[in-house]
């Protein structure tokens, strides 16, 4: 008995052991279609050169579910509400959308020009190195009014957050 018991837990060892694949790192991360545009950042909100957002202010851009061409920027009711899906250009690391809807409001629409992610572009608040961050917003409910959104990328360390 104590043969067969010895036999049959080498044999379960030894299929654990098989079963596991080796991780070398070598293996290429795959990365979400806006890849480098979609992060957590901190920016503010200014029309001609004043700020009408009071700070810095966590906005997140991340993939769309069905994973295209595409991502989302929310605001998370930070500045004017808005959760709206823009085109992107991952090569040429820009973004846009015209009159997109709104998830928040859904009766105002978001047109998003010029957006554009550049990397190393930026500093956090301690003076780490992190990618920048800049879109123009318009929104169909304040005609004539464009907003400057800019800012950094979250760097990860708390001492960076706002």
């Amino acid at each position: 008995m104590k043969r067969h018991i010895k036999v049959l837990l080498g044999v379960l060892i030894a299929g654990a052991l098989g079963a596991c694949d080796k991780v070398t790192g070598d293996e290429p991360l795959e990365m979400t279609t806006p890849g480098k545009l979609a992060g957590e950042w901190f920016v503010t909100m200014k029309e001609n050169g004043t700020d009408v957002g009071n700070g810095y202010k966590k906005i997140m851009t991340f993939n769309t579910a069905d994973n295209s061409a595409s991502m989302w920027i929310d605001d998370a009711k930070k500045f004017r509400s808005f959760k709206s899906k823009v085109s992107v250009d991952v090569n040429a690391m820009t973004f846009s959308g015209q009159a997109s809807d709104n998830r928040y409001l859904t009766d105002r629409k978001v047109t998003v020009t010029n957006g554009k992610v550049i990397p190393n572009g930026g500093r956090s608040k301690t003076g780490n190195t992190v990618d920048s961050i800049y879109f123009e917003a318009s929104f169909s409910d304040d005609p004539g009014h464009k907003y400057v959104i800019s800012g950094h990328m979250r760097s990860g360390f708390a001492e960076d957050v706002y």
